[in-house]
C-alpha cells in the first residue's frame, strides 16, 4: 500500500535495465489504490501496457477510482474493460456495488449487484453487506428494504452472516430490530459478532433467486 515505495521500486528496476512485467505493474497500481491516487493509478496504468494489461490491473485501476468517490470515472472505466474483450468479474462489479453504498447510492448499488447476477455471477455475503451498507448510508435509511436483502441472504441464499453483515444492518435498521431479526430467522447474533469477519459460505449450493434484488424494486 506504500505507493512512493513501490514507485520507487520500479523506477530503479528500469534504471537497472529490467523489464517491469504485469505482475511488478500491478502493484504500483494496486499501492495507488490503497493511496486513493486515481492519477497515479491511471498513469502507471498507462505505462503498463508495454507488458499488456489483464483484468486485475483494470480491476484494480476501477478501485482506485471508486475509492476517491469517483464512480462515473469508475463506470467509464468497467465499459473499457468491455472493450478490451475482458469480462469483468465479481470483484470488479463488487467494487462499483461498494463504490456506490459507500455514497449511499441505494439505487445505483441496487442496479450493479442485479447486472453481476445477470451475468451468471451469484452473490455472496460481501455483495450482501455492500448492498446493506448502501442502505444504511443512504438519506434516509432503507431500514425496509435492508431486511428484505437480509431475508433474501439468510433465508433465500442460505448465506451465513458475518460480524460486517451484520454491523451494517445494524446501522440500516437500529439495534434493536437487528436482535428481532436475527433471532426470527435463527440468526446467533451474539455468537457472530465475537467472531473474527470474515465472508462466510453458502450452508448449501442453491439455484439463483428470481427474488434478488432489483434496481427497479427501489423505491
Amino acid at each position: 500500500g506504500d505507493l512512493y515505495a513501490a514507485e520507487g521500486y520500479l523506477r530503479d528496476a528500469v534504471k537497472a535495465g529490467l523489464q517491469p512485467d504485469i505482475i511488478t505493474f500491478n502493484t504500483v497500481v494496486h499501492a495507488a489504490a490503497k493511496s486513493s491516487d486515481a492519477a497515479a493509478a491511471m498513469r502507471w496504468m498507462e505505462a503498463a501496457r508495454v507488458t499488456g494489461q489483464d483484468l486485475h490491473t483494470h480491476n484494480t485501476l476501477v478501485n482506485a477510482f471508486a475509492q476517491g468517490g469517483h464512480m462515473a470515472e469508475a463506470v467509464e472505466h468497467f465499459r473499457e474493460i468491455q472493450s478490451a474483450l475482458l469480462e469483468p468479474d465479481s470483484v470488479t462489479y463488487g467494487t462499483l456495488i461498494n463504490g456506490y453504498a459507500k455514497q449511499g447510492d441505494l439505487h445505483a448499488a441496487c442496479g450493479w449487484f442485479s447486472e453481476m447476477e445477470s451475468k451468471g455471477m451469484v452473490a455472496s455475503n460481501h455483495q450482501f453487506s455492500q448492498l446493506l451498507k448502501a442502505c444504511a448510508n443512504s438519506q434516509p435509511k432503507a431500514s425496509a428494504y435492508a431486511e428484505q436483502v437480509f431475508d433474501l441472504m439468510v433465508t433465500g441464499r442460505g448465506l451465513r452472516p458475518c460480524g460486517m453483515t451484520l454491523t451494517v444492518l445494524r446501522q440500516a435498521i437500529g439495534p434493536a430490530r437487528c436482535q428481532i431479526i436475527c433471532k426470527e430467522l435463527g440468526v446467533d447474533l451474539p455468537a457472530i459478532l465475537g467472531e473474527r469477519v470474515n465472508y462466510g459460505v453458502p450452508r448449501a449450493p442453491r439455484p439463483r433467486s428470481p427474488d434478488a434484488p432489483r434496481q427497479e424494486e427501489v423505491t
